[in-house]
């Protein structure tokens, strides 16, 4: 816009000429017409009519009213509309339909940043559209979206002059009585703003908006589903220029967090749900959206859970090593100091006794190797009463909690997934200490090979996929899990364990793993919290949407743009997700090979980092390159290498 600045200060430019659609004001829609759609699916419109394909009746009348009016307005269309169908309520529904149009209209922030530079300078303005609709419900557009101090409006419909014939422009130089080289006409219609503007004498301007460089990829161009192409053309509108994670989550992130609130709304609200926990920390932005968009009044709750601090606590019930290890989740790499974190104890405590049996704190090992080493069977016999112990005063702390948090009733709980290890531990725990809520789990995931779920221990249902639905979008999803869950990560850290403090059970954290901000590469921390935030943006929007709030996005829709972002991802993406370091058993790069060089010299050690990469199609196309067919060698390579050649 710093060209137009330039030619606005020429002082023979006396009046700017803003076009309204796709200039000034963006449909958060594909398509002009997918507005008819978005009307059929509204509860409003099934009480007005009963026609079938609205959409197709609506293109229909227009063009006839065209071809009988120049420049046909909103009304002479709904009179067709009424011959045609021989639908009565036209007035309600020409009503509905001018309400959609105004609560799918967001403003061009840098189209009316100009606008309001050309008010400052002093410059006349007018506005000039070929719309049916009337002037007056366009100044209620235009209101809303913050657009003022305008001399005049011409539409269309009303002087039955069109930018499209070029014939409007003559009329507005004449009626404000200023010669057309004193006039600049902006508006993004090649012909009609810009070459028809030209041809009549007047200055023109051909707005093209700007294609943000980090949506690239992440958008299935053959989808044609009307859903999917309104929730990537919100977040399109919704995007700011520089604010490059913030515009990564509107487009990936935010429809299916919107997807899964609403799923969460329909599934409490059929098995009548009143209480919902959400566990930390995954569960936390979910229920600050869920917050935000209840209208049914649900009473909410952030519940301090972890895996470690709900588990251990239990270990004292069921000691013995088989017990433990059924419990406790292990990498297939891991440590001796790993695994007594895991069971509650503190590693430094035990180097004397390790050394004794010539084992090492620190070193790696095959996890059943490890396990079925004699010398690590007697060690855990000899620290079992230490486990047993431990156990039991992290239990008192944890009853505490539990007493004081968890009602006796018909309750849900949120998390990301997958296994249902944790409701279990849950369950467990509460009828240990005689409280008999049933509790219904809904996640985000549930994996199809989960032994709880298959062998109905726990009451559980799945959002994308589970047992028998869906299957294949684990794999999906585990093909880039770490981005996965760092998009529901919490702000604060892991919780270990719980204390009484004063007489209150507290959760006592792990350190936060993004609190460092000096990394010279990508700042975690900053970079999620406005990745988030735009999440969090879109989800609002859609949910806040009277129209938009109604239409359940289906989870298979709410998941593309993010599979696309982890499975085919752009130099941004790789960039900023593929520089996180990924807290696990060791710190290390989601995704950063060495360079190809090094590997033709070094072969083995592709294979090593390959493993290594907790994002392995992130790993390829970093390697190789985003046009690259990453994922077709990633999926060749985990054949190989996990199920032998």
């Amino acid at each position: 816009m710093k060209q137009l600045e330039s030619i606005v200060k020429n002082n023979s430019i006396e009046c700017i000429s803003f076009d309204i659609f796709d200039t000034l004001i963006i449909r958060n829609l594909d398509k002009p017409t997918d507005l008819y759609s978005i009307m059929q699916l509204s509860d409003q419109y099934k009480t007005l009519c009963n026609a079938c394909d609205f959409k197709k009746i609506r293109i229909q009348a227009e063009k006839e009213a065209n071809q009988l009016k120049k420049s046909a307005t909103l009304i002479d269309i709904y009179e067709k509309i009424k011959f045609i169908a021989g639908i009565e309520n036209i007035d309600a529904l020409m009503k509905l339909e001018i309400d959609i149009e105004q609560k799918v209209c967001q403003p061009n922030i840098p189209v009316i940043n100009f606008y309001n530079y050309c008010l400052k300078c002093g410059k006349k303005v007018v506005i000039t559209s070929d719309m049916y609709l009337p002037s007056v419900e366009l100044e209620k557009i235009l209101q809303v979206c913050g657009i003022y101090r305008y001399e005049k409006i011409y539409v269309s419909c009303e002087v039955k002059k069109s930018k499209a014939e070029g014939t409007i422009f003559e009329h507005i130089a004449n009626d404000i009585h200023l010669n057309k080289k004193e006039i600049l006409h902006i508006g993004d219609n090649f012909k009609s703003d810009y070459v028809n503007a030209l041809r009549c004498g007047m200055n023109a301007y051909h707005y093209k908006p700007e294609v943000l460089s980090e949506f690239k990829n992440i958008e299935d161009k053959n989808n044609n589903d009307l859903i999917y192409r309104t929730l990537n053309s919100i977040s399109k509108a919704l995007a700011k220029k520089d604010s490059y994670s913030y515009n990564l989550g509107l487009r990936a992130f935010g429809p299916l967090l919107a997807s899964f609130c609403q799923w969460l709304n329909f599934e409490f609200k059929k098995n009548n749900i009143k209480k919902v926990y959400f566990l930390s920390r995954d569960g936390l932005i979910v229920k600050e959206i869920f917050d935000q968009t209840d209208t049914f009044n649900y009473h909410t709750q952030y519940l301090f859970a972890s895996r470690r601090s709900w588990i251990v606590p239990l270990l004292w019930k069921h000691p013995e090593l088989s017990d433990i290890l059924a419990r406790i989740s292990m990498s297939p790499r891991i440590t001796i100091g790993i695994f007594l974190n895991r069971v509650g104890l503190k590693p430094d405590r035990y180097i004397d006794l390790l050394d004794s049996f010539g084992l090492v704190i620190d070193t790696f090992y095959k996890k059943e190797d490890l396990f079925k080493d004699k010398r690590f069977i007697e060690l855990f016999e000899i620290i079992k009463q230490d486990i047993i112990d431990n156990s039991k005063n992290e239990y008192l702390a944890l009853k505490k909690y539990i007493l004081d948090n968890v009602s006796n009733e018909k309750i849900a709980l949120v998390d990301i997934g997958y296994n249902g290890t944790m409701q279990y531990a849950i369950e467990e725990l509460l009828k240990e200490i005689h409280i008999e809520s049933k509790i219904v789990g809904y996640y985000v995931g549930l994996n199809p090979k989960a032994q709880l779920i298959l062998e109905h221990k726990i009451n559980a249902k799945g959002f994308i996929y589970e047992p028998g639905r869906n299957e294949d979008q684990c794999n999906n999803i585990s093909s880039y899990i770490a981005i996965f869950e760092v998009s529901f990560l919490a702000h604060h850290g892991s919780v270990e364990r719980f204390e009484i403090v004063n007489g209150e059970a507290k959760p006592v954290y792990y350190q936060y793993e993004y609190d460092e901000t000096d990394r010279q590469i990508v700042n975690e921390k900053d970079f999620i919290v406005q990745y988030q935030k735009g999440a969090i943006d879109f989800t609002k929007y859609w949910l806040d949407n009277p129209y938009f709030k109604n239409i359940l996005i289906d989870p298979l829709i709410g998941i593309i743009n993010m599979n696309l972002m982890g499975r085919k991802p752009n130099k941004f993406i790789l960039k900023s997700f593929g520089n996180f370091r990924v807290f696990d058993t060791q710190i290390s790069i989601m995704a950063c090979p060495k360079k190809k060089l090094w590997y033709i010299v070094h072969p083995n050690e592709l294979k090593r980092d390959f493993i290594g990469s907790v994002w392995k199609i992130g790993f390829l196309s970093r390697l190789f390159g985003t046009r690259f067919p990453s994922e077709r060698l990633y999926h060749l390579m985990k054949r190989y290498l996990y199920h032998g050649n």
